[in-house]
């Protein structure tokens, strides 16, 4: 699995749309959509952040 498909399946996991992700953790929709993709790879920050959602709402993606 891609760290593309992680994020995108963490999104997922936490019934969220790109837009109201990138909200979630700073980042924009467009670079949301980059990130799953894999045209870009995120940042640190940017994971530390993912994760830190991840954990706050206490959903463990099943699929990562």
């Amino acid at each position: 699995m891609t760290i593309g498909e992680r994020i995108y399946a963490i999104r997922s996991s936490l019934n969220l749309s790109m837009e109201k992700f990138g909200n979630k953790i700073g980042i924009t929709r467009s670079s949301v959509n980059h990130l799953e993709k894999g045209v870009n790879n995120p940042s640190d920050q940017t994971i530390k952040l993912i994760r830190s959602e991840e954990r706050r709402v206490g959903k463990e993606c099943p699929r990562c």
